[in-house]
């Protein structure tokens, strides 16, 4: 189980990366191509976009995905996938239908904002998508991670491959990019949706009304903790652009994106993790999936904690390639406060882990409401004063960390190993001592070029901090070596 849970998420970590560098392409094309204020106004529509996704499930689904991984049957496994398939469809069309009857008053909103963009590409957008959800989800709840991996970063870079080419040709627009994300969308499930007809048969099914409402009630809580996730994590987004325009969105998200990076390995343990806590804890091995927790939460910190010292040392460069000098000098500090933000919200994703198995969605959702409402209300009444674009980056500092202590004071104490928190103070002395090392080098070098420091920062960072988790007995020499043999076999 160990080595799966190693393998599996060194995959999930590796397709994340290379998906999140999606991003990361795509910004500086479109900020250097249109300008900050096209790409303020993709960061709205996709937010916009995200949130109806996410709650046209009305939480159904959540329930069958658990079981999933432990399903034998082709039977079990179509009734813990298709009907929650079909209800998601079904209200994609009702969604679309109330986007277009109310298409006026939408695009008033909108237009506030200075974004242009045609709302008929939503409703495309959202029932291809859907399309290509299940099919992750599939191939996620049926251990194939490696298969869930190749799909998410196919779907990533061939938006990638699209948006550059049509670049060199013609203008980008909003709607060239959720058109493009729509019939790639389309074309990468069709291998999946044929694996799912072969191994599940194309039929339907739907839940009978019992079993609908009861999968609401399991599930309801996690789409309105969507809704406050959402307005924890991306509603300053909207504030912004509600009190200083779209353009200082274009500079938030760039800084907020390079400080939240370090999400992708919370993230990845997240789409591996609770497979293998709902299999252990079936099995009744409970200590087994507590290691695996542990070891998820102590991978979380050996890399993140660092991660927050080293965006004090190469925020400012980072921001100059990922952007521009406008973008940098406007935004300089803020990836080193998202990235002690993301510190709390990885906790929080990791935590939330246990809520899932144990099925406590309702925690989820009372962490993240209590959170959220400080979160907004903070952004509106500090921005309103202050109007600055640092101001919602210290909001969600102080959100998460609210989060934190919430899911910290829920979570069954049997899934706690008290040790954990001996290993959280000696990563912030290594980290400490690898920052000053690098502070003190860089203070006697000569003056270097912007490429030239971040690499040897970079670099000099991690085999410095590499041999203090040695020294510091964080990890052993045997247990590098032990985890090189699993992931490459």
């Amino acid at each position: 189980m160990k080595k799966e849970f190693i393998k599996n998420n060194s995959i999930a970590f590796i397709s994340h990366v290379l998906i999140y560098m999606k991003g990361i392409f795509l910004m500086p094309i479109i900020i250097k191509t249109v300008g900050v204020s096209v790409y303020g106004g993709l960061a709205l529509i996709t937010s916009f976009v995200a949130i109806l996704s996410g709650i046209s499930s009305m939480g159904v689904g959540a329930k069958s995905f658990r079981y999933l991984p432990s399903s034998k049957t082709a039977n079990e496994k179509a009734f813990n996938f298709y009907p929650a398939f079909y209800f998601k469809i079904f209200s994609l069309v009702i969604i679309s239908a109330l986007l277009i009857l109310f298409e006026n008053h939408i695009m008033k909103h909108f237009a506030k904002s200075e974004i242009t963009f045609s709302l008929y590409i939503i409703p495309i957008y959202l029932l291809m998508y859907v399309l290509y959800e299940f099919s992750h989800i599939y191939l996620r709840y049926t251990s194939r991670i490696f298969n869930m991996s190749v799909l998410g970063v196919a779907y990533a870079y061939f938006q990638v491959i699209f948006i550059l080419s049509y670049s060199l040709y013609g203008d980008i627009s909003i709607n060239t990019i959720f058109l493009s994300q729509a019939m790639i969308a389309l074309i990468i499930s069709i291998p999946v949706i044929n694996l799912v007809r072969k191994e599940l048969n194309l039929r339907f099914m739907f839940f009978k009304f019992s079993e609908l409402k009861e999968q609401i009630k399991i599930g309801f809580p996690l789409v309105l903790n969507l809704v406050v996730d959402f307005v924890l994590a991306s509603s300053d987004r909207f504030v912004l652009a509600y009190f200083l325009g779209a353009s200082s969105v274009g500079i938030y998200v760039p800084s907020y994106t390079l400080g939240a990076i370090i999400l992708l390995v919370p993230k990845a343990i997240g789409t591996v993790v609770p497979q293998l806590l709902s299999k252990s804890v079936d099995s009744g091995d409970f200590l087994q999936a507590k290691r695996l927790y542990m070891d998820s939460i102590k991978a979380f910190m050996v890399v993140t904690i660092p991660f927050i010292f080293g965006m004090y040392l190469i925020g400012y460069e980072a921001l100059i390639l990922l952007a521009n000098e406008e973008v940098a000098e406007s935004g300089q500090y803020i990836p080193l406060i998202i990235a002690l933000s993301s510190l709390f919200y990885g906790f929080n994703i990791l935590m939330s882990q246990v809520s899932i198995v144990e099925l406590k969605t309702k925690v989820i959702f009372k962490a993240n409401t209590i959170a959220a409402t400080f979160n907004f209300v903070s952004n509106v009444l500090l921005l309103y004063w202050l109007k600055s674009i640092y101001v919602p980056a210290i909001t969600t500092v102080v959100s998460f960390m609210i989060a934190s202590i919430y899911f910290y004071r829920n979570t069954n104490r049997k899934w706690i190993d008290k040790n954990i928190f001996n290993v959280f103070k000696k990563i912030i002395v290594i980290s400490s001592i690898m920052f000053g090392f690098v502070h003190v080098v860089f203070m006697v070098l000569p003056g270097l070029s912007i490429i030239s420091s971040l690499l040897i920062k970079v670099s000099l960072s991690v085999v410095v901090y590499i041999i203090l988790l040695v020294l510091f007995e964080i990890y052993t020499k045997e247990q590098f070596k032990n985890l090189k043999e699993m992931i490459l076999k």
